[in-house]
């Protein structure tokens, strides 16, 4: 809210559903958007207008029908989902349109996306596929699979600074946290950054902060700046649940 006061909100007062699963902020339109484990959407307003957006629940779809992160970029918010990749236009509080990258045609389950001037990627169970932001993205032949990887489930992505990172997923493979192991892409090629602590990564979070690569674990957030030293360590108070990731506008507002 403009006043920082603290208000509930539920269906009971305006929100469209129960279970939110994805909470995300667009800082060029002050508004928010509410993704539902049915994948039913809301948009809040900056004046507390709540528009539902039912598109995607109400769509017969093949696949999995989730909605596992979402990317904003501009008006835009790019939503990974179990079948496909869907963009909501913030402004216009419609759906733009959606993607399937599968080059034969089948859905597809998206991780996360992100995007750096010259294109949009895509972390998928099947390893990691990019596309140039000026081709057809409704296409599958604009997507090709990023080759100099270790196969796998790949649940996380982020650019910062030029460089790519991505996290490959051992926990989701096998369920064993520690082996998790993030690999950045500079000069055309991949490289191992970081395997993870015995804490694990789990992919909670993975994120562009203030040009600072933002790393959440179970129980950790690590911050490091451009050349992989870590800036700053802040521990989970109660050491247990998961944190998500920390996004703030200029007026303040706090978004967890």
């Amino acid at each position: 809210m403009l006043d920082n006061s603290l208000h509930h909100l539920s269906k009971l007062n305006g929100l469209s559903d129960i279970e939110a699963v994805k909470v995300k902020f667009n800082s060029s339109n002050k508004k928010v958007l509410i993704a539902y484990k049915n994948t039913n959407l809301d948009i809040i307003e900056e004046n507390g207008t709540i528009v539902n957006i039912p598109d995607i629940k109400n769509k017969p779809l093949f696949g999995n029908k989730v909605i596992n992160t979402i990317f904003m970029d501009g008006k835009f918010a790019y939503l990974a989902c179990g079948f496909g990749i869907v963009v909501l236009d913030m402004e216009k509080e419609e759906i733009k349109e959606s993607y399937s990258i599968d080059p034969l045609g089948n859905a597809i389950n998206i991780r996360d996306i992100t995007l750096d001037a010259l294109n949009i990627y895509a972390t998928t169970d099947e390893g990691i596929y990019k596309a140039s932001r000026t081709a057809n993205l409704s296409i599958y032949t604009s997507w090709s699979k990023m080759t100099g990887l270790p196969a796998g489930i790949y649940n996380a992505i982020t650019s910062v600074n030029g460089k790519l990172y991505a996290n490959l997923s051992h926990f989701l493979m096998s369920g064993v946290s520690n082996k998790d192991e993030i690999y950045v892409y500079e000069n055309g090629a991949w490289t191992l950054f970081s395997k993870m602590p015995s804490f694990g990564f789990t992919g909670k979070a993975m994120k562009n902060y203030e040009n600072k690569l933002l790393i959440t674990t179970t129980s950790i957030v690590h911050l490091y700046d451009d050349v992989a030293s870590t800036m700053q360590i802040v521990n989970n108070i109660n050491g247990v649940g998961y944190l998500e990731t920390y996004e703030s506008d200029m007026s303040g507002t706090t978004v967890w």
